[in-house]
This record gives structure tokens, C-alpha cells and sequence, in this order.
């Protein structure tokens, strides 16, 4: 799967999970995905993706599909105050990802505990890979500054 079919598809894959509130895509120079969860607060996240070997872009989108990732339990997303971070943010998200029932999917993992750029990303079964990395934090009724910024918890 590549990124623009990715991007697609992850939006309602997210937008599934129970502490996400809504989700919009967004594209310009990059993709991405604006996560809303229950308490407010926002996250941006821009995806690339890595094609399998030997396949070229002008090559047809082929879906490879295999056995579906086991579900795995939800991971905190919260603090008592209600607030996040984005190591818990990726963890959640990269979640929801294993948790969607595609078969094209081979795993999901967070690097949310990458200092300067965390992230979560899938791995597909035709050897494929996506990444997206957090470029924008949020909190619950602040409007979003034109510079990117991660903040340390939201």
C-alpha cells in the first residue's frame, strides 16, 4: 500500500479507534492526517511511505494481502488531567492501525519515544512501508499556530 492509498484508507481506520473524535486529511507538498481525540486535543501527522523492493512508482498499486495483525488492547492515551503525550499518542495510533482488521498490513509499531521525531507506521505484506511522523501538537481549544510545534504534553 502506498502512501496516497494509505492516506485514505487510515483515515477512517483512525477515526474507528474510541478515543478519536474525528479525523480530516490533508494534502499540499506533503499528506497528512489532523487526529481529533475525545478531550480536544489535536495532532498532525504527515506521511511518506518505502516501496518494496524492486517496484518503481510508475508500477500499478498492487494489493498484497495476508493474515490480518492480532488484536492487541488499547494502550493509555490519557494522564489523570486528561492530557497526552506524543509517545502515547503514536502508541494509540499505531494501535489502531493493527486493530483495523486490514489484511494488507503486516504489523504496526510506534517510534513515538523518537525525541525529535516521533512517529507510527505499518509495514504491509508486500514488503511496503509507511511512515508517519507527528509534525504538530495541539491542545484542547487553542487554535493552531502557523509554526509546526511538539509539545511535550497536550
Amino acid at each position: 500500500m502506498r502512501p496516497e492509498r494509505f492516506h485514505e484508507f487510515a483515515a477512517t481506520a483512525l477515526a474507528a479507534a474510541p478515543e478519536v473524535a474525528g479525523v480530516e486529511t490533508w494534502d499540499g507538498r506533503r499528506i497528512g492526517l489532523a487526529v481529533t481525540f475525545t478531550s480536544g486535543s489535536r495532532v498532525w501527522v504527515g506521511i511518506t511511505g518505502a516501496l518494496p523492493p524492486g517496484v518503481k512508482h510508475e508500477d500499478t498499486d498492487t494489493p498484497v494481502t495476508g493474515e490480518v495483525p492480532v488484536q492487541i488492547p488499547w494502550p493509555e492515551l490519557y494522564d489523570q488531567e486528561k492530557a497526552t503525550t506524543p509517545a502515547q499518542v503514536c502508541a494509540y495510533l499505531a494501535t489502531a492501525l493493527t486493530n483495523s482488521g486490514n489484511d494488507e498490513i503486516q504489523a504496526a509499531a510506534s517510534y513515538g519515544d523518537h525525541v525529535q521525531h516521533p512517529g507510527f507506521g505499518a509495514t504491509f505484506h508486500s514488503e511496503a512501508k509507511v511512515f508517519c511522523l507527528l509534525v504538530h501538537t495541539e491542545r484542547s481549544g487553542r487554535s493552531r499556530e502557523p509554526e509546526y510545534q511538539l509539545q511535550e504534553n497536550f
